[in-house]
């Protein structure tokens, strides 16, 4: 289907990875430290019930919307199923699930600079606030395009990011009698980026 302003649709590979982007997210980063506070067994439980509620509500939201015609949308269905006042609430709520997710990124990227960059770069890495003003320069762009089939390429390195640090996850948590011996990625005192070190 074209796009409102008449543009081409966007391409399937387009919309699988900013799909992948969006349901992986930044959460998927907290989830070493969750399973290490709630335990093993009760994690991967809380993990297969969370897809399971996951995939539930996507059936349920697609189905509404083919019910309610091409092209769905929030804001549509809202108004089919409790007229303008719920469209409003529904708009507001898209919105604010947006925000939050984009002020996520910007934390977790401006933090992840801040303690990463220095072992790059040592005493010359610039300060936290620079750090956020380099993300707050490169998303604001980013978040003013009309297309997220623009946002294909970025999707795409946001979910590579995410593959490799969840393989880091992965290696850490593996026995081993290399640098990962000594490691505990979740420590109580959050000492496990110094720990790391030569």
């Amino acid at each position: 289907a074209a796009r409102p302003d008449g543009g081409p649709p966007p391409s399937l590979f387009s919309s699988i990875l900013n799909m992948a982007n969006t349901i992986m997210g930044t959460g998927l980063l907290a989830l070493p430290r969750c399973i290490s506070l709630a335990g093993l067994v009760p994690g991967l439980l809380l993990i297969v019930l969370s897809a399971l509620i996951n995939v539930g509500t996507n059936v349920f939201l697609s189905d509404a919307a083919a019910v309610g015609g091409h092209p769905a949308s929030f804001n549509k269905l809202a108004v089919a199923a409790g007229g303008p006042a719920l469209a409003l609430v529904t708009d507001a709520a898209v919105v604010a699930n947006a925000l939050g997710a984009g002020i996520t990124y910007a934390i977790v990227a401006a933090d992840g600079l801040t303690l990463g960059m220095p072992l790059l770069l040592g005493a010359a890495s610039p300060g936290h606030q620079a750090w956020v003003l380099v993300v707050a320069a490169i998303i604001t762009p980013l978040s003013l395009l009309r297309s997220l089939d623009a946002l294909r390429l970025t999707s795409l390195l946001a979910v590579l990011i995410l593959g490799g640090i969840s393989g880091l996850v992965l290696l850490y948590a593996l026995p081993a009698s290399g640098p990962a011996a000594d490691l505990d990625p979740c420590p109580a005192d959050r000492t496990a980026s110094t720990r790391a070190l030569p």
